[in-house]
């Protein structure tokens, strides 16, 4: 039901040829990004043999086209201009996600040219082997329900959580370039001095 649909949240929608993530107007930048995630996993992990390939798309709340609105029963725009084409305003999930495992500029973090749904506080998965694919995404999906936990608790600091940790997502090369010296080298500095590198160069 449409009702269902709440604006502080994030939804999917399973199709089966097709799986919509539906984001509320007032939902978290956070919560937007772990449903994406979600989404991929659940195609990635279902048992009723669809294509891992099978298109995973992202849904605005007040631009959702006909393509979406025809699952349900009955939809009431609630005031806004209804959206006439078939499939106006649909965003890959996948090309979406691509934003917070690339690397970034030095230019880019240091001026907050980067998502602020970047997951700062979990950064060792990118450094780390993982085991089976669903395996690995479903105890994230448990720790990203942990960090949601916290997340309310520190709602006041968001801004520092956000860029708390942003220099690793430098490429190595740069990185170097930077701090003139390699991630292992910066990981055994005393806190103070990494504290005060990051200040220096507007990585705080």
């Amino acid at each position: 039901m449409q009702d269902d649909l709440y604006r502080n949240d994030v939804f999917i929608l399973d199709a089966f040829s097709v799986v919509y993530v539906w984001k509320g107007k007032s939902s978290r930048d956070r919560e937007n990004r772990w449903a994406m995630e979600a989404a991929v996993e659940y195609v990635a992990c279902a048992p009723d043999g669809r294509s891992p390939t099978t298109p995973i798309l992202r849904v605005l709340e007040g631009e959702e086209p006909i393509v979406f609105t025809c699952h349900f029963h009955a939809w009431w725009n609630k005031g806004a201009t209804p959206v006439v084409n078939y499939d106006t305003g649909l965003e890959d999930v996948r090309a979406l996600l691509e934003a917070f495992s690339r690397s970034y500029t030095y230019l880019e973090l240091s001026t907050g040219q980067f998502p602020k749904a970047l997951d700062t506080a979990n950064l060792e998965v990118r450094y780390t082997a993982s085991s089976s694919r669903c395996n690995r995404r479903k105890e994230e999906r448990r720790e990203r329900e942990r960090e949601r936990e916290r997340e309310r608790e520190r709602e006041t600091h968001a801004a520092s959580l956000y860029l708390w940790g942003v220099q690793n997502f430098l490429s190595d090369e740069e990185f170097v370039q930077v701090f003139k010296m390699d991630r292992e080298q910066f990981s055994k500095q005393p806190a103070w001095k990494r504290e005060n590198l990051k200040r220096e160069l507007k990585l705080f």
